[in-house]
């Protein structure tokens, strides 16, 4: 696989993560015109991923202690620019007086995904 394609596969891995995230939040706010910035796992986090993919893919275990970095990074991304900690405690209150199991949630959220 040349680097090229390796890069557009980094695209399409953040790109569905994502779209599930953005249709997880339609889904549980039930709103269809819910988006996420641009900068949620943008290209500064797909960097990270493809730099993290690279440590592995090549064995290159010199930089293994660079992924932490790159990860925290992309956990960064994921509070700052997708607000998923926000998410995260807005679930923590709904299932606190909801039934909260998991096949409850996908079924409210199954038409939003995507």
């Amino acid at each position: 696989m040349t680097e090229e394609e390796q890069i557009l596969l980094m695209h399409e891995v953040f790109a569905g993560i994502r779209g599930t995230f953005q249709g997880f939040k339609r889904g549980f706010y039930k709103g269809t015109s819910i988006q996420l910035k641009p900068s949620c796992l943008g290209s500064e986090s797909i960097d990270m991923g493809y730099e993290i993919y690279k440590i592995f893919q090549t064995s290159d275990w010199v930089r293994l202690y660079e992924v932490p970095g790159f990860s925290y990074e992309i956990y960064l991304s994921m509070v700052s620019e997708c607000q998923m900690e926000e998410l995260v405690y807005d679930i923590q209150v709904y299932c606190d007086t909801n039934d909260c199991a998991w096949s409850s949630i996908v079924a409210q959220d199954e038409s939003s995904i995507f």
